[in-house]
């Protein structure tokens, strides 16, 4: 029997905190990655009380290029490679966990020179997927309308389908996207020839909470309702369980969440300071 499954999920808060509140309670803790900026400890501190201050049994962290160091945290840090953890509510969660992402600057950590690639072994039964950068083409929007997600990883993505992968690294990516694939398996998955857009649904975009000059009225104060409501609980939120919607479906969906916390140009353009980190309710398989 399927085991509703509860996960908080944050990324690139790079030292600052947001307020927690009980709503916010989950089964799975998970933070993708820049807890500081450029390993302040004072960051890496606030960020650490700050998920402590999270009611759930279990929390799970990776690094970011930002974040050079990690002392002893208190928290479970992943190192790369794939995990198995069973929950406290009965659940089995496997998890591949990865910090690396294609390098743009001299200096930072976890970072691999495109041209040489890098090989992210995801094992085939893997639910979960936890990378601090997004595929390409995922949620990897820049703040110049280009593509910086990363191709090694959505190959990688795309051979195994989890049912969940959450990311930041690029902040104006933020959003979800629940994705179908394609039944036919390409020999090198493509976004546009492995994915069906038309059975894709966006679930939340940036875009989609900030005005702009085109909007009239009616959009611009539906957009400024739509923010004060997810200011007022604290975080963004989707659910894919048999008692609320349609769960997903393993092999042929993926949930893709793109949880960064720290605004982007984007954002801040509109007045949006700080984004939301996201709740996302799947279901998972029976510990055996």
């Amino acid at each position: 029997m399927p085991v509703r499954t509860k996960f908080f999920i944050t990324s690139d808060t790079h030292g600052r905190t947001f307020n927690v509140n009980e709503r916010m309670a989950a089964d799975v803790v998970i933070h993708c990655g820049d807890l500081t900026q450029n390993s302040a400890p004072g960051h890496l501190r606030r960020t650490i009380d700050m998920l402590r201050s999270i009611s759930a049994p279990l929390k799970l962290v990776i690094a970011g290029n930002h974040d050079r160091v990690l002392d002893d945290i208190g928290i479970l840090y992943l190192d790369e490679g794939n995990h198995t953890f069973d929950l406290a509510n009965g659940a089995r969660l496997r998890v591949y966990a990865s910090s690396w992402t294609p390098a743009k600057w001299d200096g930072r950590a976890f970072q691999y020179w495109p041209e040489n690639g890098h090989d992210f072994k995801i094992g085939n039964d893997v639910d979960v997927v936890i990378t601090h950068g997004p595929p390409l083409r995922i949620l990897d929007n820049t703040s110049s309308n280009g593509n910086a997600g990363d191709p090694d990883l959505f190959m990688a993505v795309a051979r195994v389908r989890p049912l969940l992968h959450c990311f930041g690294h690029i902040h104006s990516g933020w959003g979800a996207i629940l994705a179908t694939w394609h039944a036919r398996r390409s020999q090198s998955p493509f976004s546009y020839t492995d994915i069906d857009n038309d059975n894709t649904i966006a679930i939340e975009h940036l875009r989609a909470l900030c005005r702009n000059r085109y909007d009239d009225a009616e959009t611009s104060q539906a957009k400024a309702q739509k923010l004060i409501e997810y200011r007022a609980q604290g975080f963004a939120y989707s659910s894919h369980c048999s008692d609320d919607v349609s769960p997903l479906r393993p092999g042929e969906q993926t949930f893709f969440v793109n949880a960064a916390y720290e605004w982007s140009r984007t954002g801040n353009a509109s007045g949006i300071t700080e984004q939301l980190p996201w709740i996302v309710e799947i279901e998972l398989p029976t510990a055996k």
